[in-house]
């Protein structure tokens, strides 16, 4: 998602705002949040001894998706938010000059509790900060590497990965219930990568920034 696109939904939102009715949030009242994320791993990796890999030469592909989430506020500025999506595949690469090398696939789930702080609630602009836990399920891992004399080596993940979330948001009031949204988070994932029989190759942080924009609605 480029900046200048997020910056230009950010500033049409900011002129609805102008004109929209006092939002209302307070304790005992449900939201939700829609909207487009852009999934930016971090791309870090020990150094793979066997293969004479250097650090950070696992590279995991950006993707889009869909960044579902539900809420509820327990005061008027205290929340919680379950951030929900839909099961993601990334590809793995390893760095390499002129073409990477493609290692295979995986697909994650990455549910994330939010507690959050808003600090405007019944404000036309509520800006707000999280911090949560993150449970990631690692599934359909199918990745190889070429072990040269070895052959093809299978490779395997994790099957799931626990870390701290963290999350700044604002959203912009359109009307008293609806709102445009947008968040950064930074979520931790890392998984051992290991061939089958052998033992560890690597560790593999992904620790993703999620980039995302769309619409609130309060029930």
């Amino acid at each position: 998602m480029k900046t200048k696109t997020i910056a230009a939904s950010i500033a049409a939102a900011l002129s609805l705002a102008a004109f929209a009715p006092t939002a209302s949030a307070e304790a005992g009242q449900w939201f939700g949040h829609l909207r487009l994320a852009y999934i930016d791993p971090a791309d870090e990796s020990t150094a793979i001894p066997a293969l004479e890999a250097p650090a950070d030469v696992i590279d995991v592909s950006s993707e889009y998706a869909p960044d579902i989430s539900i809420g509820y506020f327990f005061t008027n500025n205290f929340a919680l938010e379950l951030l929900l999506t839909i099961p993601q595949q990334h590809a793995v690469y390893v760095k390499a000059p002129g073409d990477d090398v493609y290692l295979g696939h995986f697909t994650h789930l990455p549910p994330t509790l939010f507690a959050q702080y808003h600090f405007a609630p019944e404000g036309k602009i509520n800006p707000y900060i999280g911090v949560g836990l993150n449970l990631t399920w690692i599934m359909d891992d199918e990745l190889a590497v070429d072990g040269g004399e070895l052959g093809v080596l299978p490779l395997a993940l994790d099957s799931s990965s626990i870390g701290p979330a963290l999350q700044v948001g604002v959203d912009f009031a359109i009307t008293d219930k609806m709102s445009i949204s947008a968040d950064i988070k930074k979520i931790w994932i890392s998984s051992d990568v290991t061939v089958p029989g052998v033992g560890k190759v690597t560790q593999v942080d992904v620790d993703p920034y999620i980039y995302s924009i769309g619409i609130g609605y309060k029930f």
